[in-house]
C-alpha cells in the first residue's frame, strides 16, 4: 500500500511541475491584465518549477511576450533582457502601458466630442427608452 501510495505521490507531482514550466512556457500578455498581473503570473509560474529559468530566460520572456506598442518602447528606450535590470524593465513596460492607455482615453474622448458637436449641428437628440 504504501509502495502505490509512493509512486502515486511521485507521479502526481511531477505532473504538478511539468504543467508549471508548460504554463511558464505558453504565458502570453493579456490586454486587460497588465503589465504588473503578468509579471506576477510568471514569477508564481516560477515558483511552481523544479528548474526554474535564469534570470535572463525570464527576463526575455517577459519582454518577447508583451504587447507589441510595450515591446516597441522597451526597445526605444534600451532596454533589453541582456542589459537591464528587471526593475527597470518593469518600470519602463508600466510608463509604456500607462501611455498607451492615456492615449486610447484622449482617443475616446475626441470621438465623444466629435460625435456630441455633430449632434448639435444636426439637431439631433437621441431618445431612450422610456422616452416618447
Amino acid at each position: 500500500m504504501t509502495m502505490i501510495t509512493g509512486l502515486y505521490d511521485h507521479f502526481i507531482h511531477n505532473v504538478v511541475l511539468t504543467e508549471a514550466s508548460e504554463r511558464f512556457g505558453k504565458a502570453q500578455y493579456k490586454t486587460g491584465e497588465g503589465v504588473m498581473a503578468f509579471y506576477h503570473r510568471l514569477a508564481r509560474y516560477t515558483e511552481q518549477m523544479v528548474r526554474p529559468p535564469n534570470r535572463y530566460t525570464f527576463k526575455k520572456h517577459y519582454i518577447m511576450q508583451l504587447q507589441k506598442g510595450i515591446f516597441n518602447y522597451l526597445l526605444h528606450k534600451e532596454v533589453t533582457a541582456e542589459h537591464s535590470k528587471i526593475g527597470a524593465i518593469l518600470h519602463h513596460a508600466k510608463k509604456a502601458e500607462e501611455g498607451i492607455n492615456q492615449t486610447a482615453t484622449w482617443y475616446d474622448n475626441r470621438h465623444i466630442m466629435k460625435a456630441g458637436i455633430l449632434m448639435e449641428r444636426t439637431g439631433y437628440v437621441p431618445r431612450y427608452k422610456g422616452s416618447k
